[in-house]
């Protein structure tokens, strides 16, 4: 791919439909051909919540303009396409009534591996422990 890079911290990468999630050591990336949102681990919760507003909101008769909850917002366009970015932001990630499930899914999927990354497989904050025996006191009281 010209124009992209891959950097050596990233961690794992995978598809849900038309998205695609990138897990990186200090943030999460969704997709989707050319558009590209990118944010922290602790913003995904926030993010998955606001989305699934909006997809819930499909049954409404009329549609705000969006909806917001910081640091997001998701905008409804007279087409039935979504659009989901930053607060202040000029665009986003754009989707439809039918795909927002998907992209909730890979929101928290993107979290749970991030999670699992640095918990498990030992990422900057794996915790230390020593599997050695620790040394006799030196007093000989062993």
């Amino acid at each position: 791919m010209s124009g992209s890079k891959q950097t050596a911290s990233l961690m794992d990468k995978f598809e849900f439909g038309p998205f695609t999630v990138e897990v990186e050591m200090s943030n999460l990336v969704v997709r989707r051909g050319e558009s590209r949102l990118q944010f922290l681990p602790g913003e995904a919760g926030t993010a998955a919540n606001i989305l699934s507003m909006a997809r819930q909101m499909q049954s409404m008769k009329a549609l705000p303009d969006k909806i917001a909850n910081k640091p997001w917002e998701v905008r409804f366009g007279s087409d039935g396409v979504l659009e989901w970015c930053r607060q202040g932001s000029k665009s986003g990630l754009k989707f439809g009534f039918d795909e927002a499930d998907e992209l909730v899914k890979a929101v928290n999927t993107a979290l749970d591996k991030y999670v699992d990354a640095i918990r498990i497989r030992g990422g900057p904050a794996a915790g230390v422990a020593a599997f050695q025996t620790p040394d006799p006191p030196i007093d000989g009281r062993g």
